[in-house]
């Protein structure tokens, strides 16, 4: 999974890249989607590796190294620059990719280089935003006694959980550009 891009929203003050105020960085802000969206289709999570950028701050660049039983995968997120946004999942017949730009189309590329391209059908396609709309309507109607198709709090405590235990175990990334004693320059 590759998530991210240079930080772009207007913040009305610096709390986001305060620890104490947001709790971290781009690990605490993207990582519950993916690794929800992983917990889901491939099952209970475990962490092998995480990294990140922090040195003291809130991380701008974070990777997780995980399974799932045999399955073996890589978080990557960022804050500053670009990342594909898309999801692959690779086999020994080719690979599946999933663009969280385009919410409705699965690419097939198979080992030979044929792709095939499959979309949702239905009426109108859905946006990024569409998403946001989605989960605030269904906090609402929780509020309001609805039962909507929330997933329930006990299915995300295991991804929370995921996220405190990276946090704890996580080792600095590799920044070849600074000296051994994390100064820039020359090591």
């Amino acid at each position: 999974m590759f998530e991210g891009g240079p930080f772009r929203w207007p913040l009305r003050s610096a709390a986001y890249f305060d620890r104490e105020t947001s709790g971290g960085g781009v690990l605490a802000d993207l990582g519950p989607h993916l690794l929800d969206l992983l917990a889901w289709w491939l099952g209970p999570l475990s962490l092998r590796r995480a990294s990140d950028d922090a040195m003291g701050g809130v991380e701008a660049n974070a990777l997780l190294e995980l399974a799932a039983g045999r399955v073996e995968g890589r978080i990557r997120l960022s804050r500053d620059w670009q990342r594909p946004n898309e999801i692959r999942i690779v086999t020994e017949r080719g690979l599946i990719r999933w663009s969280a730009d385009d919410l409705a189309t699965v690419d097939i590329v198979r080992k030979d280089g044929r792709t095939e391209r499959i979309s949702e059908g239905g009426s109108g396609e859905r946006e990024f935003l569409d998403c946001f709309e989605a989960q605030l309507t269904a906090v609402l109607d929780h509020l309001d006694g609805i039962e909507s198709a929330v997933v329930p709090v006990s299915d995300e405590v295991p991804v929370v959980g995921l996220v405190e235990e990276a946090y704890a175990r996580r080792v600095r990334m590799p920044m070849p550009w600074l000296a051994p004693n994390g100064e820039a320059g020359a090591p």
